[in-house]
């Protein structure tokens, strides 16, 4: 499964993730052989069971289900994740702590700064107001972002313009 470095980084020391785009809430097409490779001999979930008798990707009816389980989370399926962050975080919010009938599941890295296709690592319980507030200020400064590009494409065109005029 992906997990989150100190550098708030996500890495994924046992699936392969180049064949998951990160600009995107939702992996269609993706399959378990896309993330988890099986080295030979060895369960292909990352615990380095060996393989015996007729086994040839999973050690265990356990290690099929984890694999399963993170692909389902990966593709973006709501209900694998909303089931997986309960069973971490029993919800309580993250922020303030406070349990919430209504919590929502939250990206950590939202999908818009490359945060699609990860496992439940990247996933947090908010309440609806702590999600709400968070929200908000992501939306903030991406409009900030968008619109001091705006600016600066709009001044190098009027600069450009004022200096064929001269």
């Amino acid at each position: 499964m992906s997990s989150l470095t100190k550098n708030n980084k996500l890495s994924a020391p046992m699936m392969l993730l180049h064949n998951i785009n990160h600009r995107v809430r939702y992996q269609k097409g993706l399959k378990v052989s896309h993330i988890f490779v099986a080295a030979k001999g060895v369960c292909a979930c990352g615990c380095k069971k060996p393989l015996t008798g007729r086994q040839k990707k999973w050690a265990s009816r356990e290690c099929n289900d984890k694999a399963y389980n993170t692909l389902a989370i990966v593709k973006g399926n709501n209900r694998a994740i909303r089931k997986a962050l309960f069973r971490k975080e029993e919800g309580f919010c993250r922020h303030c702590g406070v349990f919430d009938s209504k919590w929502q599941a939250d990206h950590i890295r939202p999908v818009q700064n490359n945060g699609g296709g990860y496992g439940i690592e990247n996933f947090q319980t908010l309440c609806e107001s702590c999600h709400n507030e968070k929200t908000r200020d992501q939306m903030e400064s991406h409009r900030t972002k968008i619109s001091s590009q705006q600016t600066f494409k709009v001044s190098n065109v009027l600069i450009y313009a004022a200096g064929e005029a001269a």
